[in-house]
């Protein structure tokens, strides 16, 4: 057989986080091959980011409703679905196919559309903030954990889009926090900053694992089909699988004809 696969490092192997994040690939493994296992799970979340987004935005329109001026909230309103749109279209293109591979610099885009959704939540955080009271910043704040939260749940798969979602809001919301003298809520979002980026880089670390494993079982099952094939394309042995109910199949002709009798009659 002369069709090599290029072998996946040990699962066991420490992942370097550079690796985790996408921004690294370490010698020794189809990274690509596993980028696109790692990222095939994003549609499946596509709907729950985008009604979470769309429910947080309500929300904070209306928290300043009567507050803060209307061209800012339509500004924020604008800005919000226009990213979201762009970011929906990029976990598109990352995540078709039944196996696809994911190159660096398709990471790199998800990394960007999801840097610009981060963007337009920095624009309602900080345009807002000078328009309402500790009260209505609170608010904020706590619609800045639910994102916080729901990125490290959502986008476990991407990890750099994670940590780029997280960084941005949760810096708005500390800059906000710090600007009014709301100490107490800035070291909050902080802690939950670090919270989330631990949880993120353990989770992208077991997913990617899980992504090496199953790279292994299908080159192992790959290989064992093609020595199968080889054996019965060249008669080189005696071959015979035994079905659930211990009847004979798939029987070489070699090894029918040691038997001294057809393979017709010998399965069954």
């Amino acid at each position: 057989m002369s069709d090599r696969k290029t072998p996946a490092p040990d699962v066991h192997a420490d992942i370097p986080l550079l690796a985790i994040l996408g921004l690294k690939d370490p010698e020794g493994a189809d990274w690509s091959r596993l980028r696109g296992l790692q990222y095939a799970q994003l549609l499946s979340t596509v709907r729950q980011r985008m009604a979470v987004h769309a429910v947080c935005a309500v929300l904070a329109l209306v928290i300043y409703a009567g507050k803060a001026p209307i061209w800012t909230m339509v500004a924020f309103a604008a800005a919000l679905v226009s990213s979201v749109v762009l970011n929906f279209r990029s976990n598109r293109g990352v995540a078709l196919g039944d196996r696809p591979r994911i190159s660096r610099d398709e990471i790199l885009s998800k990394a960007r559309a999801t840097a610009a959704v981060a963007a337009s939540w920095c624009v309602g955080i900080l345009g807002f903030s000078g328009f309402g009271g500790d009260a209505e910043r609170a608010g904020m704040g706590l619609l800045v954990a639910v994102l916080l939260v729901g990125s490290s749940m959502a986008l476990g798969a991407a990890p750099l889009a994670t940590l780029i979602m997280g960084a941005m809001t949760g810096i708005a919301a500390i800059g906000s926090f710090l600007w009014f003298g709301q100490y107490p809520l800035a070291v909050a979002v902080a802690l939950m900053m670090a919270g989330v980026a631990k949880g993120a880089f353990a989770v992208a670390r077991m997913q990617l694992t899980a992504c090496l494993a199953e790279a292994g079982v299908a080159e192992q099952s790959e290989v064992v089909s093609l020595l199968l094939r080889e054996f019965e394309e060249n008669q080189a042995d005696w071959l015979w699988q035994i079905d659930t109910n211990r009847m004979i199949r798939g029987a070489s002709p070699r090894f029918a004809f040691a038997l001294g009798r057809p393979v017709e009659e010998v399965e069954g």
